[in-house]
């Protein structure tokens, strides 16, 4: 039984896109950390980078698969209503829902939220590292709970796409471009104090490594990642793509802004032994001119 006061990141088994099984694993990890979702909106996000029929995103965009276990798992502890959102790089929002082939899951479950078409607000960041201000979804803002889907993989631009690097895909097109050089890192970092998620489910059942996060090739790790402690679930994800939570700019930058710790012993993890056994050195993407 874990006692500590560390944040814990609980891994399970899940070597195949089995929403049922997926759906089981959710429950437990959200019955074990006390999420409460019962009669509350709950606004989920996916990645869905690009609109492709899986599998030939199956190392890129959270698989459907995963949202749908999910979703069904809120409903299962209560949850009153439950909106997936997201956005896709090439054309509107409902192009990535209806080429990931999500909507079936979603059916008598969910509603898709296609956010390049939703109400706006602006929401200030206070001590922000190069952005104090973002347009923010309305129905992110005034959900109960939050819930982040991300895809473990590498980022060419970012080190690692995982749950704080999620929060990229919450803005306008128009607004991403903004800072999204070498201030890359400091960006995300205020990004995701705009709105800390509850939850983190990541999507390990296959990962994703090379040329992140557009073309990056899948590589079975077989496990799902959750945690109520973001920044702790970037960390142990971190540890299982072969990275040191060091190495990655944004996560240093979230721990000085006193949001949690970056160091691999201030995080207790359930289900260690799978860190060591899983653990991959992804191949990095390439950034020379070639």
């Amino acid at each position: 039984m874990m006692t500590s006061n560390k944040p814990i990141v609980r891994l399970a088994d899940q070597p195949r896109y089995d929403p049922e099984s997926i759906r089981q694993h959710a429950k437990r990890m959200f019955e074990a950390d006390g999420l409460r979702v019962r009669g509350k909106t709950v606004f989920v996000k996916p990645s869905f980078v690009y609109p492709a029929r899986p599998p030939l995103n199956i190392g890129v965009n959270t698989q459907p698969a995963v949202v749908g276990g999910v979703c069904a798992a809120l409903k299962d502890l209560g949850a009153r209503r439950v909106q997936v959102a997201e956005d896709c790089l090439a054309g509107p929002s409902q192009a990535g829902f209806l080429a990931m082939g999500v909507l079936p899951y979603l059916r008598g479950v969910a509603e898709p939220v296609y956010l390049h078409e939703e109400p706006r607000q602006v929401v200030s960041v206070a001590d922000a590292l190069v952005e104090s201000e973002f347009r923010m979804p309305r129905k992110l803002m005034d959900a109960d709970v939050f819930v982040s889907l991300p895809k473990i993989k590498v980022n060419m631009f970012a080190t690692v796409t995982l749950s704080v690097k999620n929060h990229i895909g919450l803005l306008l097109q128009p607004d991403r471009l903004t800072n999204h050089h070498y201030n890359l890192h400091k960006k995300i970092t205020d990004l995701y104090r705009t709105r800390v998620p509850d939850y983190v489910v990541a999507d390990a059942v296959m990962a994703g490594e090379g040329q992140g996060p557009m073309h990056a090739d899948p590589v079975p790790l077989g496990l799902l990642l959750g945690s109520a402690n973001g920044l702790a679930a970037d960390v142990v994800a971190s540890r299982l793509m072969g990275y040191e939570p060091d190495e990655v700019d944004h996560l240093r930058y979230l721990a000085e802004t006193g949001l949690g710790s970056h160091r691999r012993q201030d995080v207790e993890v359930d289900g260690a032994e799978l860190v060591e056994a899983r653990r991959r050195r992804l191949v990095r993407p390439r950034t020379d001119l070639d």
